[in-house]
């Protein structure tokens, strides 16, 4: 390591602790989301959404500045013999301990969350994750500690390099594997099933699938009313009313006359209509 490679504080810190830690508190924040809204109850807005965000990343970085501050002898050195980056024992300490804390608080959401019944449901997902996670967390733990001058041995540095990155993009691809692939191959179906599981979800407050008729003589609806989720007729006018909001984002239902017709000859609506 010579030349802009011997800068440790650049890579240790503000490309492998800081990266590691920001994808780790971002789960976290995901699945804090989850519990909020299905567990509490409670709106994911205002504080409620940016309080863990700046919480996370404040100390995050103030983790990072106080470390960019402090002498290389503390934290993290280049050692000019070996052409290598070493960790200083209490440094190595505190970044393995930050990024356990991280996870542990993440594996008390996905436990929280593990019942939810909703279509954010992702308690497979979210269990793998945080088993891949705790794995990466405890080997490069086990390897810090039992070889503390593992990147003098070659195989042992490549090993760490590649669990690393094996195990963040399989942990990616957890969730985005299947609502890509039918995205792209079997989208229709894939929309129709989405679109049943908001529908059969029940959660009024949570989802906002809203129709109207007529903007000066009747009220608002919702689409995902209990009342009405019978028959095909619902899932054709939400998709219709979902390509149309993603065609023309400036425009309105009213404002579609199209449209109107469509939801009058498709949605059959029941005496006891919910005005939201």
């Amino acid at each position: 390591m010579v030349g802009v490679w011997s800068k440790c504080k650049v890579w240790c810190l503000w490309f492998r602790v800081f990266f590691a830690y920001t994808f780790s508190a971002s789960f976290a924040i995901r699945n804090y989301a989850l519990y909020r809204v299905f567990v509490l109850h409670r709106p994911y807005r205002g504080i409620g959404f940016y309080a863990p965000i700046v919480g996370l990343f404040t100390a995050l970085l103030a983790f990072c500045l106080t470390t960019q501050f402090v002498s290389d002898e503390k934290t993290v050195k280049y050692v000019p013999a070996f052409e290598m980056c070493t960790y200083v024992w209490g440094f190595r300490g505190a970044c393995l301990g930050l990024l356990w804390a991280i996870w542990i608080v993440v594996l008390y959401f996905v436990l929280r969350i593990r019942n939810i019944h909703s279509s954010f449901n992702e308690r497979i997902e979210s269990i793998i994750i945080c088993g891949l996670a705790f794995s990466t967390v405890l080997f490069t733990t086990l390897l810090h500690t039992l070889q503390p001058e593992y990147p003098l041995n070659v195989k042992l540095r490549v090993a760490n390099t590649w669990y690393d990155f094996c195990m963040g993009n399989i942990a990616m691809w957890v969730m985005l594997a299947y609502p890509c692939f039918n995205c792209m191959f079997n989208k229709e179906k894939f929309l129709q099933q989405w679109i049943g599981k908001l529908q059969a979800d029940g959660l009024r407050k949570e989802y906002r699938v809203e129709t109207t008729e007529n903007k000066s003589t009747l009220p608002l609806y919702s689409a995902l009313e209990e009342d009405h989720k019978s028959g095909g007729g619902y899932l054709e006018t939400a998709r219709y009313w979902r390509e149309m909001q993603f065609s023309n984002p400036h425009s309105t239902a009213v404002e579609d006359s199209e449209y109107q017709s469509h939801v009058t000859e498709s949605i059959h609506f029941t005496a006891q209509r919910q005005v939201l």
